[in-house]
């Protein structure tokens, strides 16, 4: 089938007319315009890296992550695809994720790959399952100043680990950027690719402010 991708930012946009399968991602079908040469797209991937969570981007409107969305997912149509929102536009749809980085309280990410195995055991592995994609912060329907849903997931999951550190991460959760304002919508957690459920977590966070 034949597919009309619309690239978009703040400058303008690019359209391209392809052929694809209904099993092309949409980072496949901007690898292979990108290969024919095509102008204006500036787009950020780590797939062939090793890591994920960098592809994201607004896909006809929604926050999703380019490798894990097919052709068939998004129907017959022009197909818009823009910077992730509530980012820094870098170029074309390439974002730098600096608001998602910035509002992350330092955590503990690593463990020993063997709990019991004594400090400074080879082979860690990442004990949360957020990849720091940023889609959540993207769909967030918040306006007003708020610390986002990765970061708050991110401090409830740290004081669950670390407890001694809720003085330290309470100025964060409790404040009046933190949980409290929160809209309880989650799309946080509908977007999350990893099944994070930042909103539950935050729901969490707001029983516990309740209880104080």
């Amino acid at each position: 089938m034949n597919m009309e991708i619309v690239a978009r930012n703040s400058r303008g946009e690019s359209r391209f007319t392809l052929a694809v399968e209904g099993s092309d991602t949409v980072l496949d079908i901007l690898e292979r315009l990108r290969k024919d040469g095509k102008p204006g797209l500036l787009y950020r991937h780590s797939c062939h890296h090793g890591s994920c969570g960098t592809c994201g981007a607004m896909i006809n409107g929604k926050p999703r992550l380019m490798c894990l969305t097919r052709a068939s997912d998004l129907g017959e149509g022009i197909v818009v695809i823009e910077p992730l929102a509530k980012m820094t536009e870098i170029g074309g749809i390439a974002v730098w994720p600096g608001p998602l980085f910035d509002a992350e309280p330092d955590t503990d990410y690593l463990k020993a790959a063997d709990d019991k195995a004594e400090e400074g055991a080879e082979n860690p592995v990442r004990l949360e399952d957020c990849i720091e994609c940023g889609v959540c912060v993207a769909a967030c329907p918040v306006s007003a100043p708020f610390a986002g849903p990765a970061a708050l997931a991110a401090a409830a999951v740290e004081m669950g680990k670390h407890p001694g550190r809720e003085s330290e991460l309470g100025p964060l959760v409790d404040g009046p950027e933190g949980a409290p304002a929160c809209e309880r919508a989650f799309e946080c957690s509908r977007v999350c690719p990893q099944g994070v459920a930042p909103g539950r977590k935050i729901t969490e966070l707001l029983k516990r402010t309740q209880r104080r």
